[in-house]
C-alpha cells in the first residue's frame, strides 16, 4: 500500500502500552499515530483529538514531516546564532 502524500495523524486506543505510559507516539509509513492506553480517555476525547488532528493537518495549520530530524548532538547552527545573540548584547552594554 502507497503511503498518502500528506501525512497524517490520528488516535487509537491500546491495550499494549509500556508500564507508565498513558500516551505513545508510533510514527508509521502513513504518519503518526498515538497510543491511548484504555481508560485514560474517553471515547468522546479521544474522537475530537482525531477530527482536531485532521481538521489541522487538513487546513495546514500544522504539518508533519517525513524526514529524519537532525541528530541530537548536532545544534543546525544554533550555537552560532546563540553567540550572535551574546555579541550583540555585550556591544549594547559597552555602548551604555
Amino acid at each position: 500500500m502507497e503511503s498518502p502524500q500528506t501525512p497524517t495523524a490520528w488516535y487509537v486506543f491500546s491495550d499494549d502500552l509500556p508500564d507508565g505510559e498513558v500516551i505513545v507516539p508510533i510514527k508509521t509509513p502513513h504518519g503518526l499515530c498515538f497510543a491511548v492506553r484504555r481508560g485514560e480517555m474517553t471515547q468522546e476525547m479521544l474522537d475530537g483529538l482525531n477530527q482536531t488532528a485532521q481538521f489541522v493537518l487538513g487546513v495546514g495549520l500544522a504539518h508533519l514531516h517525513t524526514e529524519k530530524p537532525p541528530d541530537e548532538d548536532s545544534d543546525d547552527g544554533q550555537a552560532e546564532d546563540d553567540e550572535d545573540d551574546q555579541a550583540e548584547a555585550e556591544d549594547e552594554d559597552r555602548e551604555e
